[in-house]
This record gives structure tokens, C-alpha cells and sequence, in this order.
């Protein structure tokens, strides 16, 4: 607790010049006393606020700066909001036009080739945070037998989803055609391909996977072959 300043103020009645020399130099003295404490009390109540200020913008800036929310459409493209994840998320059931748009993502993301160098390491970040630790594993395996940097320099690849069913619970068929041409726009070749894959819905970990992946579909297994 702050303690009063001194009164330098002389006791008793100012009756001889030189209690009136005394009291004019305590005067100053005393006044300049007064404004250093006074001086020192606001310097420090400027510090207190300059630090509850800046412990403010820490906390703020260590709390999301977005909060995405859940806007589902249907089938004949009507809008339906379902709330911010998080709250809504762990009562929230993917339809199935959903989990479809994300099988779109994830399947273009690892088997579609860019001339952009760049758009195939964002696409390969984006795959990795729709997939499950084991499906990482095979997304590893996949990438090291077909390397898709090395293929981008000589290659580009599309894929057009033909169809996708449910064959049961989590675990889809989805069938596409790639299309490769060279690196000078060539057509080389069209291929039929199909794939199984099985999605699951879990807990978002990072910040990182709350802005690809808010609703935590993650692709847990997945295989496919060639058709033709």
C-alpha cells in the first residue's frame, strides 16, 4: 500500500526571519519531493496498465481467430445451417452428399498431377489432414513408389469421379477416369480406376486441421486397382 507523502510543512507559529528562510526553503525542497513521489506513482500505475494490456493481447492472440460453422446443402442445393463446430460437430452426422465431397477432395488431392509444383505440395498438406494416422502410413508408401513432385515435371493428371456407392457402413466404391497427357499438353492416355475407401469421423487435434478438416472425416483405409 502507498504510503502519504511527508508534510514538510514547519510546526509551530513563523515569527523570525529565519524560521521564514527555513520554511521557504522546505518549500522546495518539499515540493520537489512530492512531484518525484507523485512522478514515481504514476510511472508505476503506467507500467501496471502497459502490462495488463499486453498480457491482453497475448490472450487474444492465442485464441482462434476464426470459428468455422457448419452449412450443409442437400441434394436439390437447399442450405441448411447446423451451428459452429464444436458444438454442433459431436451431435453432427455427415450426410452422404457430404462425405462424398470430401472422398472428391482427398481422391483429386493424391492422384491428380499439377504443372504447379506448389499446388501439388498444398494438395498433398490437404490429404494428409483428411486421413487417419493409418491411412497416412499408405499415403507415405504411395508417395515414395510414385513420387509426385518428380511426376509433376513430365506429367499432369486428372481425375473425373464416374460414380461413388455406399457398399456399407463407412466404406465406399468410388469409380474415376484419369486422364495423362505430357508435360507439352499431349493426351497420352485415358484410365478406368477403382477404389474402396472407408471414412470416419473423430475429434479435430491441431488448428491446422480445424481449417482444412472442421468436421473431422478422415479417410481411415483405402486400396484401389485399375479397371481398364
Amino acid at each position: 500500500m502507498a504510503q502519504p507523502p511527508p508534510n514538510y510543512a514547519p510546526s509551530g507559529p513563523i515569527d523570525t526571519p529565519f524560521k521564514r528562510a527555513a520554511k521557504e526553503w522546505d518549500d522546495r525542497i518539499g515540493n520537489a519531493r512530492v512531484q518525484a513521489a507523485n512522478w514515481r506513482h504514476a510511472t508505476f500505475g503506467a507500467i501496471a496498465i502497459a502490462l495488463v494490456a499486453v498480457a491482453g493481447v497475448i490472450y487474444l492472440g492465442s485464441r482462434p481467430r476464426f470459428v468455422p460453422h457448419i452449412i450443409e446443402v442437400d441434394q436439390v442445393g437447399a442450405a441448411a445451417y447446423r451451428g459452429p463446430v464444436g458444438t454442433a460437430v459431436e451431435q453432427y452426422k455427415p450426410t452422404d452428399a457430404v462425405i462424398k465431397f470430401h472422398l472428391r477432395r482427398f481422391l483429386a488431392a493424391i492422384r491428380g498431377i499439377s504443372a504447379d509444383t506448389a499446388v501439388v505440395k498444398r494438395n498433398w498438406e490437404e490429404a494428409w489432414l483428411l486421413a487417419s494416422r493409418t491411412a497416412q502410413v499408405a499415403l507415405t508408401q504411395y508417395a515414395r513408389e510414385n513420387n509426385p513432385i518428380a511426376r509433376s515435371a513430365k506429367e499432369r493428371v486428372t481425375v473425373e469421379v464416374k460414380s461413388m456407392v455406399q457398399v456399407s457402413n463407412g466404406t465406399w466404391q468410388v469409380d474415376w477416369r484419369e486422364t495423362t497427357w505430357d508435360e507439352r499438353g499431349n493426351p497420352r492416355d485415358e484410365v478406368l480406376w477403382r477404389g474402396m475407401f472407408t471414412v470416419a469421423q473423430h475429434p479435430v487435434e491441431s488448428e491446422m486441421q480445424l481449417a482444412v478438416n472442421p468436421l473431422g472425416l478422415l479417410v481411415e483405409e483405402f486400396h484401389w486397382d485399375r479397371l481398364k
